[in-house]
């Protein structure tokens, strides 16, 4: 009798853009961020148990951000 173990190749895609915008005579800036994670099959098999499973989502980040 053989028993093999496999690893399990798990990849997760991470992507993401970002935008910063200057106001000018105020020495500040405003930022917005969106970010999606995406989960490959073998991750999203690997941690399902029956009532929850990896899903894939998005993040959603704004920023004011000042000099004083």
């Amino acid at each position: 009798m053989q028993i093999w173990i496999l690893p399990i190749t798990t990849l997760i895609g991470l992507f993401s853009a970002a935008v910063d915008y200057y106001i000018s005579g105020l020495n500040a800036n405003v930022g917005l961020e969106a970010t999606r994670l995406v989960p490959n099959a073998n991750l999203i098999g690997a941690t399902a148990n029956g009532n929850n499973s990896l899903k894939s989502f998005w993040d959603y980040t704004l920023a004011l951000r000042t000099v004083f």
